[in-house]
């Protein structure tokens, strides 16, 4: 683990799966990440997915690769993730509903 300590702090957004709530997060690796993300959403072994396309994050090469303010979903292992795009399209068909 060596090398993470001297890393720079980069801010993150984390959220769950159904978007109810959106936290700004300080890290500098993706246990921290983890770790801080675990303290908002208290699961029992939390996972990072990219809120654009799903993709779980796993290690912190990737992470590093990744924007600040980049947004994650914040959920279990081999969770079914809701990506921005489908999560537009659910809300769109919801709204569409309502009319009818």
């Amino acid at each position: 683990s060596r090398g993470t300590a001297g890393a720079p702090m980069r801010g993150y957004k984390v959220t769950d799966n159904e978007r109810t709530r959106k936290y700004g997060i300080g890290a500098n690796s993706l246990e921290m990440l983890i770790a801080k993300a675990k303290s908002k959403f208290p699961l029992l072994e939390p996972h990072l997915y990219l809120a654009s396309d799903g993709f779980e994050v796993s290690d912190d090469e990737y992470l590093k690769s990744l924007p600040a303010q980049t947004l994650f979903i914040v959920s279990g292992p081999d969770a079914v993730i809701t990506t921005d795009a489908d999560f537009e399209f659910e809300k769109m068909l919801e709204h569409h509903h309502h009319h009818h």
